[in-house]
């Protein structure tokens, strides 16, 4: 069964393109560095054009829940500079 992580932020849309480039670097090294580790980067489809854009990071990693949870707490300090507010964090599972 593989727990799934969703985290999901707002950007400043003049800033979008480089937090974009940034997210995949680090995703990257993630997946380098863990080959279990499946990453995935989305953009919310109906954005507003209010100036900011809704982004989501997908993590999943089998079985390894702790992976999951180191994978969370090196995102936020790697990518909080990105976000206007605060990164929402949740962890589904299959049913």
């Amino acid at each position: 069964m593989s727990d799934t992580l969703y985290i999901y932020w707002r950007c400043e849309a003049a800033r979008v393109a480089q937090a974009v480039a940034a997210v995949q670097a680090l995703q990257r090294d993630l997946r380098a560095r863990h080959p279990a580790l499946q990453a995935g980067l989305h953009r919310r489809a109906d954005d507003d054009a209010a100036g900011a854009v809704t982004l989501m990071e997908t993590y999943a990693a089998g079985p390894a829940l702790d992976l999951l949870r180191a994978v969370q707490a090196e995102t936020q300090a790697a990518l909080a500079g990105w976000a206007l507010g605060p990164r929402h964090v949740e962890c589904f599972r299959p049913v």
